[in-house]
C-alpha cells in the first residue's frame, strides 16, 4: 500500500534508505528521531504518512521560502497543503487554520513562532493532528548550529496532543544534539535513525592557497559543468563572477541584493543548465534540488562543520563523482579563531541596540507585539553610527532570546485564492479574454487554487502564456480589483516581527548565563571546523564520521588526504625501485619485480619507464636494465 501511494503522488517505485522504516514507525504511532543527510528525502518521511493517516499532519519548519516551495510542489501533486507564517495577514492565517479545522487541508506547515500564537490555539487547539513533524529539529538544541528559541516552545505540542506521534528530523546532528532534541521534544522511547554522513561519490578537498581566484579558475576550467561557489558577501559574489567570466567561464552571481525577478531568472537558468557556475551567498541552495552539481567550492570559511557539510552536500546528488573544495589561507584561520568576539558582543551593546531599534522603528514602550516592521539594517547603523557586523550579531542574539523574528532576506511568493464562482469565470471569458486566459492558466497549474490560498510562481504562468512577468502581475492586480481573486503580491526585503511588547531599559531581561553557554558552544564548533581544515593525516570522511558520531568508514581514497597518501606511497615505491637498480647495477625486469611481490607489475614497469625518461637507468630491448 505504501508503494502505491509513493508511486501515485511522487512517481517513485521504491523508497530511499530508511524512508520506509521511518514511515512505518510513525504510522504505528511511534515517535522518531531521524538524521538523514541533505538529499536523502527527509520531507517524504512526513508527507507520505499524511496521505495515509486520517486528519491533517502538522509540520513545523523554520524557513518561509522552504515552506512555500513545499506547499506549491504538494499542490501540484494534488495534495492539499497550506502554510501559516508571519508573511500572511492575520485574516489569511485565520482562513488557513479554519480550512484545516474543516478537514480541507492534509498538510499544514507552521513557523515555530506560530505555535504559541493565539490564532493557532483558537482554531486548532482542540483539533489534534494525526502526525507532528519537526523539520530542522536541531534548531531546538542550544548545542545545534542554528539554535532558535522558538523551537523550545514546541514541547507544548506534546502537552496539547499527547496521543499524536512526533517525528523529529534533521540533516545533521551530533550525538549531544540528538539527545537534547529527544529531551526537549519529550519524545517517548523514539525510534532513532541515523544515516551515515558519508557520501561515497563526494570527495572533500581542502586546499591552502594564497591566490584563491587563480586556483578556482584552474579548478573550474579542468572540471566543467554545473557548480556552486560560496562566498560570504554580495560584493565577493559579484567580483568572483566577473573574474571567472574574464577567464572564459559561464558564471553568474546570486544574492539578496538582486530583485526578485533577477533572482528567479538566474535560478531558473542555472537549474535547467548543466554548464552554469553560480557565485552565491550561503543562503543559495536551500530547497533547491539540482542533482548534477559537480563542484561546490567555498572561498570563505564556514564557522561550523554542520553548515559546511550541508552546503557541500549539494554536490553529487545524481550519484556521480563530485567534489567539495574549500580554499583557505593562514589569515582565514586567524579570523575564524577570533570570530566569537564578533558573534557575541557584550551585554551593554546588546541593550543599546535593542533600545535604539525601538526608537528607530517608532515602537512605543509596552506595545509592538505581533507587529511586522520593514527594517533596513544599513540605514539603522548609519543613523546611530554603529558597527554593522556587531549590530547584526546583536540582532541575532536578541532573536535567539525570543524578542523578535528578523528576516534579513524575507521572501514570500505571490499568493492567490479564487473568490468567485465558475459561472462568473465563464462570463469573464466573454468580457475580457486576456484576464480569462490568466485565470485559466492558474487553474491548470494549481488545482487547489479555487479553494485554498496558494503560492504561485509568476514566472511559470508567464512562460505558459508566453508573456512578460509584468503583464501577469498587472493581470493579477486587475483580477483582484474585480473581486475574482484574493491576491497577495510577492514580498522581498528585510522585516522585523516583534514577539514581545517593547521593554523599558530597566525592564529588559537578558539571560546572560544562557548567552555564555551559546558563546562556549560557538567556540567549540569553531575549534572543530579548524581541526577539520588543518588535519592532513586523516581521511576527510573519517573526520566527518567522528564529528557526527557515526561508524568510521573506510578511507575514501579520493579526498586530498587520501590522494596525498597515495602520492607518497608512489614516490616511496619509485625510490625503492631505483635503489635496487643502483645496487644490482644490472638485472632483468622479471628479477626486479621479484623484489616487490606486493606491488602491481604494471606500476613497476611504468616506474622503470619514468626512471628511463629521467636518465636514471637504461632499458634494453632484451629486458635488461642497467644503472646509469
Amino acid at each position: 500500500m505504501l508503494q502505491s501511494v509513493l508511486h501515485q503522488y511522487w512517481g517513485y517505485d521504491r523508497f530511499r534508505p530508511f524512508q520506509e522504516e521511518i514511515i512505518k514507525a510513525v504510522l504505528d504511532h511511534k515517535d522518531v528521531m531521524a538524521v538523514l543527510p541533505t538529499g536523502a528525502g527527509k520531507s517524504l518521511c512526513y508527507q507520505l504518512p499524511a496521505m495515509v493517516l486520517d486528519g491533517y499532519t502538522l509540520v513545523v519548519s523554520p524557513l518561509i521560502a522552504l515552506m512555500q516551495d513545499q506547499v506549491m510542489q504538494l499542490q501540484i501533486k494534488g495534495i492539499p497543503a497550506a502554510a501559516v507564517h508571519s508573511g500572511l495577514s492575520r485574516e489569511q492565517q485565520y482562513q488557513v487554520l479554519n480550512d484545516v479545522a474543516a478537514g480541507d487541508i492534509k498538510i499544514l506547515y507552521l513557523a515555530p513562532e506560530r505555535v504559541a500564537a493565539r490564532e493557532f490555539h483558537a482554531c486548532l487547539g482542540a483539533y489534534a493532528p494525526a502526525l507532528i513533524a519537526i523539520d530542522e529539529a536541531h534548531c531546538i538544541s542550544q548545542w545545534g548550529h542554528d539554535f532558535r528559541p522558538a523551537y523550545r516552545r514546541l514541547s507544548e505540542l506534546r502537552g496539547l496532543y499527547p496521543q499524536t506521534p512526533v517525528l523529529a528530523i534533521t540533516a545533521s546532528a551530533t550525538a549531544r544534539v540528538q539527545a537534547d532534541v529527544i529531551q526537549q521534544l519529550l519524545l517517548r522511547t523514539p525510534l532513532e535513525v541515523k544515516q551515515t554522513v558519508v557520501r561515497p561519490n563526494l570527495f572533500y578537498h581542502i586546499r591552502y592557497t594564497e591566490n584563491k581566484f587563480n586556483d578556482l579558475v584552474q579548478l573550474l576550467s579542468h572540471k566543467p559543468g554545473s557548480s556552486i561557489v560560496y562566498l560570504r558577501s554580495r560584493k565577493g559574489c559579484e567580483d568572483m563572477a566577473r573574474h571567472l567570466k574574464q577567464h572564459g567561464l559561464d558564471a553568474h552571481y546570486y544574492h539578496a541584493g538582486l530583485s526578485r525577478n533577477e533572482r528567479e531568472v538566474i535560478q531558473e537558468t542555472w537549474t535547467q543548465s548543466d554548464r552554469k557556475i553560480i557565485c552565491a551567498t550561503t543562503a543559495f541552495g536551500m530547497g533547491i534540488d539540482k542533482p548534477d552539481v559537480g563542484i561546490v567550492a567555498h572561498i570563505d570559511l564556514p564557522d561550523q562543520l554542520e553548515a559546511y557539510y550541508q552546503e557541500a552536500g549539494r554536490a553529487g546528488r545524481d550519484g556521480k563523482k563530485a567534489f567539495a573544495v574549500l580554499f583557505y589561507n593562514h589569515q582565514n584561520i586567524v579570523k575564524l579563531r577570533s570570530s566569537t568576539e564578533r558573534h557575541y558582543p557584550d551585554e551593554a551593546f546588546i541593550r543599546k541596540v535593542y533600545q535604539a531599534l525601538g526608537d528607530y522603528l517608532q515602537v512605543p514602550y509596552d506595545s509592538g507585539m505581533n507587529n511586522v516592521c520593514s527594517f533596513d539594517v544599513v540605514a539603522f547603523c548609519r543613523n546611530f553610527d554603529l558597527d554593522m557586523p556587531m549590530v547584526i550579531n546583536a540582532l541575532r542574539i536578541l532573536e535567539r532570546e525570543g524578542f523578535w523574528e528578523w528576516s534579513q532576506h524575507a521572501q514570500t511568493r505571490s499568493m492567490v485564492r479564487f473568490t468567485t464562482d465558475r459561472v462568473s469565470l465563464q462570463q469573464l471569458a466573454r468580457t475580457n479574454p486576456k484576464l480569462s486566459a490568466l485565470a485559466t492558466a492558474m487553474l491548470r497549474l494549481y488545482g487547489s487554487i479555487f479553494n485554498f490560498l496558494t503560492p504561485i510562481r509568476v514566472y511559470d504562468i508567464a512562460r505558459m502564456l508566453e508573456v512578460d512577468k509584468v503583464v501577469v502581475e498587472q493581470g493579477l492586480k486587475h483580477l483582484a480589483s474585480l473581486g475574482f481573486i484574493d491576491y497577495q503580491p510577492a514580498f522581498s526585503g528585510n522585516t522585523l516581527y516583534w514577539m514581545h511588547q517593547r521593554a523599558r531599559p530597566k525592564e529588559l531581561r537578558l539571560d546572560t548565563g544562557h548567552m555564555q553557554q551559546l558563546r562556549a558552544a560557538h567556540e567549540e564548533r569553531i575549534a572543530h571546523m579548524i581541526s577539520f581544515i588543518t588535519d592532513t593525516s586523516t581521511c576527510r570522511n573519517r573526520l566527518l564520521a567522528a564529528y557526527f558520531d557515526v561508524p568510521a568508514p573506510e578511507d575514501c581514497g579520493g579526498c586530498d588526504v587520501c590522494k596525498a597518501r597515495k602520492s607518497d606511497k608512489i614516490d616511496d615505491l619509485k625510490a625503492r625501485v631505483l635503489e635496487v637498480i643502483r645496487r644490482e647495477r644490472q638485472l632483468s625486469i622479471q628479477s626486479l619485480m621479484a623484489y616487490f611481490p606486493e606491488a602491481d607489475s604494471g606500476a613497476i614497469i611504468d616506474y622503470i619507464r619514468v626512471l628511463g625518461d629521467e636518465q636514471l637507468c637504461r632499458i634494453y630491448p632484451t629486458g635488461i636494465i642497467f644503472a646509469t
